[in-house]
C-alpha cells in the first residue's frame, strides 16, 4: 500500500516523489484533566508505506513529549483531501442540525454516526429519507461488507447494519448563531 509523510522524498533518480496532505493530531491532556489537541499539517511521501507512517508518527510524537507539560494520551496521523465546492443551499446548512444513523457493534451496543447539518432533500416529513439515493449511497458505504472499508466503532469493534436514524439538534459552543446584538450605553 502507498500511503504519504511531513519530510518529502525523492525517488531513486532523484526526481520528486509525489506528496499527500497529512495531519498529525496528538492529544495532550492536562493535570486538571483537560485535554486540547497539538496539531501539526505537511505532506508525505505517498510511496511510503503504512508501517514507515505509523514509525514517522511515533518519531514526532516523541518530539512533542518532548516540549509539553502535558501526557500526550492520543495520536493520529490523517490524510487531508481538499475540500468541495459548497453547494448551492450552503448559505441554509447549520451543523447543529444532525442526522443520527445508529448501528450495533460486535459487542452487542449501539454506536451512532452523526452527519452534521443533513441535506434538507434527505429529508421527507420530517423524518430522515432512507430511500433518497445519496442517503441509501451512503448507507451502502458504513454497513458490512464494507470492501477495503470496513466500518467500525471508535474502539475497533466491527459494525453491523442499520438500526434506526433520526434527526436531531446538538450543540456546538463555538458555532452558536448570534440571535442578538447588544452594545453597551456609555
Amino acid at each position: 500500500m502507498r500511503l504519504v509523510g511531513v519530510l518529502g522524498g525523492f525517488g531513486p533518480r532523484g526526481d520528486r516523489m509525489a506528496q499527500q496532505h497529512i495531519r498529525y493530531t496528538f492529544s495532550v491532556e492536562d493535570s486538571e484533566g483537560v485535554k486540547a489537541p497539538a496539531t501539526l499539517y505537511g505532506t508525505y511521501d505517498d510511496t511510503k508505506t503504512v508501517a514507515q507512517l505509523m514509525t514517522d508518527l511515533a518519531a514526532m510524537k516523541t518530539l512533542v513529549v518532548a516540549v509539553t507539560d502535558g501526557q500526550v494520551v492520543g495520536s493520529e496521523a490523517s490524510f487531508v483531501g481538499s475540500g468541495a465546492a459548497a453547494p448551492t443551499n450552503f448559505a441554509d446548512s447549520d451543523v447543529s442540525q444532525v442526522a443520527s444513523f445508529n448501528v450495533p457493534n460486535s459487542a452487542g451496543r449501539t454506536w451512532n454516526i452523526c452527519i452534521p447539518a443533513f441535506k434538507d432533500a434527505g429529508i421527507t416529513a420530517g423524518h430522515i429519507n432512507l430511500a433518497d439515493s445519496d442517503v441509501s449511497a451512503f448507507l451502502v458505504a458504513v454497513q458490512p461488507p464494507g470492501g477495503d472499508y470496513t466500518p467500525t466503532d471508535r474502539n475497533w469493534l466491527a459494525t453491523g447494519a442499520l438500526k434506526d436514524a433520526f434527526l436531531a439538534t446538538r450543540k456546538h459552543r463555538r458555532a452558536l448563531k448570534r440571535a442578538s446584538f447588544e452594545v453597551p450605553t456609555s
